[in-house]
């Protein structure tokens, strides 16, 4: 993947990711603090969030294409770096306080990575649909 199109990737993942973010806080929040009450730092403090969970995207960075092989390991080492980072991210802002306050944050953080992942591949599903649109009509004419 060119690095232009890993950029583009990231920044339209990053919004995805942030509005994941505060879906994981309504879950979290229901299990643990339903009466939780958030200042407007707590918006700054999911956008840092969010940056950081879409920084590790540049693992799949690569000068040529990549073997199925080669993206399955990249997507397994990229999901590992992420828990790593956002859960030392969340323990430093003081989003987990025990272990098992951490076990639910790191499966969170995993239905978060899955919405995203499902959100990217739709892109992609849509996107090459397109292309193999206009490659039809162009083969028709």
């Amino acid at each position: 993947m060119e690095f232009r199109d890993l950029l583009k990737r990231m920044v339209n993942s990053y919004f995805v990711i942030y509005g994941c973010c505060f879906l994981g806080t309504w879950i979290y929040c229901i299990i643990f603090d339903p009466d939780s009450v958030f200042n407007l730092g707590y918006f700054k403090d999911m956008a840092v969030f969010a940056l950081l969970g879409d920084l590790p995207g540049v693992l799949f960075y690569s000068s040529k294409a990549l073997s199925g092989k080669q993206w399955n390991i990249r997507l397994i080492l990229h999901f590992l770096v992420l828990e790593a980072v956002l859960l030392v991210m969340g323990r430093y802002l003081n989003m987990y306080h025990t272990v098992f306050q951490g076990i639910v944050f790191a499966g969170i953080i995993l239905l978060v990575y899955v919405v995203v992942r499902g959100v990217c591949f739709a892109w992609d599903f849509e996107t090459a649909r397109n292309i193999n649109d206009k490659l039809q009509k162009m083969k028709e004419k």
